[in-house]
C-alpha cells in the first residue's frame, strides 16, 4: 500500500463513527459494532475512488437495516441473532448477492471496488439474505 492509498483509507478511517451512527440508528441500535478490514480496501493505484465505498456498504446496509427494523417483529428478530457488521474486501465479489455471508453474530459484506451505482440492487439482495437467516 503506498502513500496515496494510505491517504485515502485515513479519509475513510475518519468517517467510521459516523458510519457506525448511521447502522446504529438504522438498526434501532441492535447493531453496535462496525469492523472494517482496511487493508483489503485499499485497492492499488485506485484510492481517488475510495469515497464509493460509502456507497457500496454504507448506503445499501443502512436501506437494509432500515427495512428490517421498521417493526417490532423485524428489530426482535435481528437482535436474536446479529450484534455487528463485517466489511472488507477479500473475495472480489462484484454484486450484491454474492456479496454478503454471516459468521456467528456478524453480518459480513464482502465487495469488491465495483458496480458503484447499483448500491440499490445490493440493499435489496441483502434484505432478502438477511430475513432468509432471521
Amino acid at each position: 500500500m503506498g502513500l496515496k492509498e494510505k491517504r485515502a483509507i485515513a479519509e475513510l478511517q475518519a468517517k467510521l463513527p459516523q458510519w457506525t451512527e448511521q447502522i446504529k440508528t438504522a438498526s434501532k441500535g441492535i447493531i453496535t459494532s462496525v469492523e472494517v478490514n482496511w487493508d483489503t480496501l485499499a485497492v492499488e493505484d485506485q484510492s481517488q475512488n475510495y469515497e464509493a465505498w460509502e456507497q457500496i456498504f454504507i448506503k445499501p446496509i443502512v436501506m437494509t437495516l432500515d427495512s428490517i427494523c421498521a417493526d417490532k417483529m423485524g428489530q426482535d428478530s435481528l437482535k436474536a441473532k446479529y450484534k455487528k457488521v463485517k466489511i472488507q474486501n477479500v473475495k472480489d465479489c462484484h454484486y450484491g448477492e454474492g456479496s454478503i455471508e454471516f459468521s456467528g453474530d456478524s453480518i459480513v459484506l464482502d465487495h469488491s471496488l465495483s458496480n458503484v451505482d447499483y448500491w440499490e440492487d445490493s440493499a435489496k439482495a441483502w434484505i432478502s439474505a438477511i430475513e432468509n437467516t432471521l
